[in-house]
C-alpha cells in the first residue's frame, strides 16, 4: 500500500470503529430504563503494525483498529419496588429460563416482569413462558421468629430443591 493509501486506511478503520463504539453507547443510553436490560461495552483491536526507521531507530506505527469484543455488563444491578405481586428479581447470579409458547426452546432473561395470564402461565410480556423445576411443597419450613435473611454475600442452598427437567410454571388453585 501507499503511503497516502495507507494513512487513509488508518483514519477510516479508526472512524468505523468509532462509528461502532458510538452504537453501542446510543443503544445503552436508550436501555437505561429497560427492565432486566445489561449494557455492553466495546474494546477496540489494532491492526498490523508497520514497521519503519526514524533517526531514533527502528519505529512501529499502527495500521489501524478494528472492534476487538463486544462485551456484557453482568454487574448486579438495583432492585425496584413495584406494584404488581408477581414481579421477581434475582440477586446475584443466574437467569429466568422461559420459553417460546411456539416451540421448546428455552431463552434466558434477567428481567423479572411476569404476571399469570388467562390460562394459568406465568409469563413474560413476550408471552414466554416461566420454567421451573417441579417442588415437593409437602415439606413445612419454619423460619426463626417468621423471617428469613438471606442478604448475605455467600452462596445460599434453598429448603426447596426442584427435581426433573424444568416445565411452565403454572397457577394451581
Amino acid at each position: 500500500m501507499s503511503g497516502l493509501s495507507a494513512s487513509m486506511w488508518t483514519s477510516v478503520s479508526g472512524l468505523l470503529s468509532h462509528s461502532k463504539k458510538m452504537q453501542v453507547v446510543g443503544n445503552n443510553l436508550a436501555n437505561v430504563s429497560t427492565i432486566g436490560f445489561k449494557a455492553q461495552r466495546m474494546d477496540f483491536n489494532d491492526y498490523l503494525y508497520t514497521s519503519g526507521a526514524s533517526a531514533s531507530g527502528a519505529v512501529q506505527m499502527g495500521a489501524g483498529t478494528s472492534v476487538y469484543a463486544l462485551l456484557g455488563d453482568f454487574s448486579q444491578g438495583s432492585f425496584e419496588s413495584t406494584n404488581s405481586f408477581s414481579d421477581l428479581a434475582i440477586d446475584g447470579k443466574g437467569f429466568f429460563g422461559v420459553r417460546d409458547p411456539n416451540s421448546t426452546a428455552i431463552s434466558y432473561s434477567r428481567a423479572g416482569d411476569f404476571y399469570f395470564n388467562e390460562k394459568g402461565q406465568f409469563v413474560n410480556p413476550q408471552g414466554y413462558v416461566v420454567q421451573g423445576r417441579p417442588v415437593d411443597n409437602t415439606v413445612r419450613l419454619t423460619f426463626n421468629n417468621g423471617v428469613t435473611d438471606m442478604g448475605t454475600t455467600a452462596d445460599v442452598q434453598s429448603a426447596y430443591v426442584g427435581g426433573g427437567s424444568p416445565q411452565d410454571v403454572l397457577f394451581e388453585s
